[in-house]
């Protein structure tokens, strides 16, 4: 399963709009400020830093939407407990221990690709030793993406099917 991607931007920075409680999932910032964070797809995420004005205890959220100054979020990420936080919070997304082992990992999966070249193959069968269901990407002699009929005969191996022979190169993640 491929990862979420993490998202970054520099300087994002805002206060609670209105307080919240230790159960909320939406927060709401000063009107305007939301632009300052990216706005994540369903496959992208980033993290946030909520503290106490008194700077009493804080929070990490991950931030999974965000529709102008509204963030939808999940709580007490990364072994923080879900507080109730006053409006005026401060609120930043700032780089955590979580992030950086999610790129990490992000980084370790991407580095372990492995390629198999093929030459005017009609069905290719895989045996990859991955142990997982991997993403699939094949590229013909020209440099193009191309499609295949994938089959995963088990988590070790797929079988792959052109409706004509075809040279190129398929690279599982």
């Amino acid at each position: 399963m491929a990862l979420k991607e993490i998202l970054f931007s520099n300087n994002a920075s805002t206060y609670l709009k209105e307080s919240i409680t230790s159960t909320d999932t939406e927060l709401k910032v000063l009107d305007g400020t939301g632009v300052l964070f990216p706005e994540p797809d369903a496959d992208e995420f980033f993290y946030i830093t909520l503290q106490h004005p008194k700077n009493i205890y804080f929070e990490i959220v991950k931030c999974i939407s965000r529709n102008g100054d509204v963030f939808k979020v999940e709580r007490g990420q990364e072994n923080t407990i879900p507080y109730a936080f006053p409006e005026g919070s401060y609120l930043e997304l700032r780089l955590t221990k979580g992030g950086l082992d999610h790129l990490k990992r992000t980084i370790e999966e991407f580095q372990n690709y492995h390629e198999f070249h093929f030459d005017n193959e009609d069905e290719i069968v895989i045996n990859h030793g991955l142990n997982k269901y991997p993403i699939v990407n094949i590229i013909n002699e020209s440099g193009e993406l191309i499609y295949g009929d994938v089959t995963y005969l088990d988590r070790n191996t797929i079988k792959v099917e052109f409706s004509e022979p075809l040279t190129g190169i398929i690279t599982l993640l």
